[in-house]
């Protein structure tokens, strides 16, 4: 074989496809996926309505560059238990007066937060039981709504919204954190006339959204340390819709992740990760006209639904979280795209039953 047939051969065994739904990337990768028994009485979709993958921004899956050495590798159904704690940490459920209840526990299910109004008239009120102790203690009184944000093993974040506080001195409106090892509530921040919420959190550090009342598109990120109880301002213009399954920005191993618009354009944006303790900063660019929302990140892995960004290689690349051999089969839904470490998790629910799959993230050599 001459050098021009074998260049010819290495372009065409670098083809990148999509097989059955799962991404293939990189030289060398293997064309097939095990198939994954479908669940039992699922219903089909006929061929000609069989739902093509997309990214977030509706347009289909796209192939990576092909210098880019990275794959998913075989998914793998798996138990909750097999989950990042995050997912079985947060859920619902219905008290005796038929409403709504969140539920949130910390990774050792020893501290269980309970948010819940008793009536569509009473305030929300938070609590938080100890379960080796049996102690449960009231965050908020009843002037306002205290909510739950976010709960990591050490801290439970939470807001309070003050409806009658001209009337009598109390807790004021605010973002707070409540130490569940010693009970002490620290301030994060307090403002009556604005949005300071939508926390995210991890050891010592919490992030959080600050804008006036009425902001809708952008506003001001914030992240505080809790050891220090110093608070630095990350961004101006961080991406912001008031809407929690929304969030463009997350906290990782003492790094902050945020989106904001590329100005130069409209059919871009810019993803910038701060080291907190370097200050340093970097930035990527993702040329899609939906920006990324519902962002994870963990390691050199930041994702979100349809991409992913590894921060070692500096390359955007596709995710598909269609499953192998459910390519006809009918779902309620599919989500909650997570990375930790090197591994992807994600949630599939056909007939309201939930199911857990997990795939690794390969870099070729």
């Amino acid at each position: 074989m001459n050098k021009k047939s074998s260049l010819v051969c290495v372009v065409i065994a670098c083809v990148f496809l999509i097989v059955g739904s799962a991404l293939l990337v990189g030289c060398g990768a293997s064309t097939t996926q095990p198939q994954i028994p479908t669940p039992v009485g699922a219903a089909t979709w006929p061929s000609d309505l069989r739902p093509t993958p997309t990214r977030a921004d509706g347009k289909p899956v796209i192939t990576p560059m092909p210098n880019i050495k990275i794959r998913i590798g075989a998914v793998s159904e798996v138990s909750l238990g097999d989950m990042p704690s995050s997912y079985s940490a947060l859920y619902h459920e219905q008290n005796k007066q038929g409403m709504d209840v969140l539920v949130a526990h910390d990774s050792q299910s020893r501290y269980f937060a309970r948010n819940e109004r008793e009536s569509l008239n009473s305030v929300q009120e938070l609590y938080l039981r100890d379960s080796q102790t049996g102690q449960e203690v009231r965050l908020g009184d009843d002037k306002g709504d205290a909510l739950f944000g976010t709960m990591t093993d050490q801290y439970l974040i939470w807001r309070f919204q003050c409806y009658r506080c001209d009337e009598q001195p109390g807790i004021t409106t605010g973002l707070y954190a409540y130490v569940l090892a010693t009970g002490e509530e620290i301030v994060i921040t307090q403002g009556p006339t604005k949005i300071q919420w939508y926390p995210k959190a991890e050891n010592q550090w919490v992030l959080y959204i600050d804008a006036p009342n009425g902001t809708r598109y952008f506003a001001d990120l914030h992240v505080y340390n809790l050891e220090t109880k110093e608070d630095k301002l990350v961004s101006h213009d961080t991406l912001f819709e008031r809407l929690p399954d929304k969030d463009f920005y997350a906290v990782n191993n003492n790094r902050v992740v945020w989106v904001q618009r590329d100005t130069t354009t409209s059919d871009q944006w810019i993803v910038y990760v701060y080291d907190l303790n370097s200050g340093s900063r970097r930035s990527f660019i993702v040329p899609y006209s939906t920006p990324p929302s519902s962002i994870s990140f963990s390691g050199d892995f930041i994702v979100w639904p349809g991409s992913g960004y590894d921060l070692k290689q500096d390359v955007l690349f596709s995710i598909s979280t269609n499953v192998p051999g459910w390519e006809n089969i009918r779902t309620d839904w599919s989500g909650y795209l997570t990375v930790k470490d090197d591994k992807l998790y994600w949630m599939v629910s056909v007939n309201k039953e939930i199911h857990y799959f997990t795939a690794p993230i390969v870099r070729e050599p």
